[in-house]
């Protein structure tokens, strides 16, 4: 399956790893001029894993959606609309979103799966990922 993160932080880093590590072809996306994609770029590594040579990353948001079976999004959940209006300028809206962030969006007091709804419209398909949400508490029973 091809599995596309957008959000390179941590937890976006971490989906990715994860997604490879059990089997899928995965690409991970990170906004143009991320300090966070510069350096898994440069280093394929963060403060918790690094990342194997085969996942690909990119700024590219329509390259990332292309082909993408699943798209797993791990951004702050303050900045879901503006995404979300992004993705919809692709016209890639046809695949299910996960959305990885916790949160309600400021001002309006909507929750992420409404935001996604009015940005994508009705017919998108969201899920919420709900359980720990720190990535040493996944890595910390993982093996090598």
């Amino acid at each position: 399956m091809n599995i596309t993160v957008l959000g390179c932080g941590r937890w976006g880093a971490f989906h990715a790893w994860y997604a490879h590590h059990i089997g899928h072809h995965v690409t991970l996306w990170g906004r143009p001029g991320s300090p966070h994609l510069a350096e898994l770029i440069s280093q394929r590594r963060n403060e918790y894993m690094t990342l194997p040579r085969d996942i690909a990353l990119t700024a590219d948001l329509t390259g990332a959606l292309a082909g993408a079976d699943v798209v797993i999004i791990s951004i702050s959940a303050q900045q879901l609309r503006s995404l979300a209006k992004q993705i919809r300028a692709t016209r890639l809206t046809h695949m299910p979103f996960v959305l990885c962030m916790k949160g309600l969006e400021k001002g309006s007091g909507k929750r992420l799966s409404t935001v996604m709804k009015e940005e994508l419209g009705e017919d998108v398909r969201t899920v919420v990922w709900v359980g720990p949400g720190h990535v040493q508490e996944f890595l910390s029973g993982m093996p090598n």
